[in-house]
């Protein structure tokens, strides 16, 4: 029974690896359902059919029975990740239910075993997909910081050259790509489906998990109502977020000399002193 518990346990372990590297992977469109967007890796990858299997055998009930309040927990996270156009609810909650259920198996061979440790498995199962949609919203919120100076310089040059607001910002975010240029095409897309714009960038707002964006819109929606220049607004912001970035990385910079002084403190300097304090032990032992 033993070597059952081992084997079981291995093999999900392994899944559960590899379930991580999949929503790790930066190349996966979709993260969560990596399976569901590349069917040739779907195909190939026994971890992935049997995901998919158990989504469709578990997830279902899932699906049904979760409230309205998780379904905008988790579309508020879909968009904050960039994965809202290519995974639905029911593919997180489906999957959510699947690491669930892999989770209970190892805790209830667990207390055939004698081992309690397990019995967290479950709920940790349940929040493993959320948690990697938290960790991909800000790692795409730190990429719109790095990429939104740079954006709007482009954005106020495109201006400059004569073209209107809107046709030059769907110019460079075609141009342009990246997280920032997404969120914009977004926006876009949704004032051609007839969103006013306000509205729009408000949403786009709302969204986003970058700290930038949301004042970047906030400062863009005031400048627009006061009916400041554009132009000269998006190359004002543009260096204002280029020393905003300066100062936060200097800050960083000045937090981490208290943190390499603790380190130094609580773990080079006994270390230190036990290797001295043992050399004259031993040679007072010796002589």
């Amino acid at each position: 029974m033993s070597l059952l518990f081992a084997l079981i346990f291995t093999s999900l372990l392994l899944i559960a690896v590899r379930g991580w590297r999949l929503a790790g992977d930066p190349g996966v469109a979709g993260d969560l359902m990596a399976e569901t967007v590349d069917d040739r890796r779907e195909r190939t990858s026994l971890v992935g059919m049997l995901l998919r299997f158990l989504d469709r055998a578990i997830g279902g009930r899932a699906v049904r029975g979760a409230s309205s309040r998780s379904r905008r927990s988790v579309q508020r996270a879909l968009y904050r990740a960039g994965q809202a156009e290519k995974v639905s609810y029911d593919d997180v909650i489906a999957r959510q239910a699947t690491w669930a259920f892999l989770g209970g198996i190892v805790a209830i061979l667990g207390l055939v075993n004698g081992i309690v440790f397990g019995l967290p498995l479950p709920i940790l199962g349940w929040y493993f997909p959320r948690l990697t949609l938290w960790l991909n919203g800000r790692r795409r919120g730190a990429l719109i910081d790095k990429e939104l100076p740079d954006f709007l310089d482009v954005l106020a040059v495109t201006i400059s050259a004569g073209l209107g607001f809107r046709t030059a910002l769907a110019r460079v975010a075609v141009m342009v790509g990246g997280a920032v240029g997404e969120e914009m095409l977004i926006a876009l897309r949704q004032i051609e489906l007839g969103t006013p714009r306000r509205e729009a960038f408000a949403q786009l707002r709302e969204r986003s998990a970058s700290p930038a964006m949301i004042e970047f819109v906030t400062a863009y929606l005031q400048a627009e109502e006061l009916g400041a220049p554009v132009g000269q607004f998006l190359t004002t912001y543009a260096t204002e977020l280029r020393r905003a970035a300066g100062q936060k990385a200097r800050k960083a910079a000045a937090q981490a000399n208290p943190k390499i002084s603790l380190a130094l403190t609580l773990v080079i300097m006994p270390a230190i002193a036990a290797m001295m304090i043992g050399a004259i032990a031993i040679s007072t032992l010796k002589g």
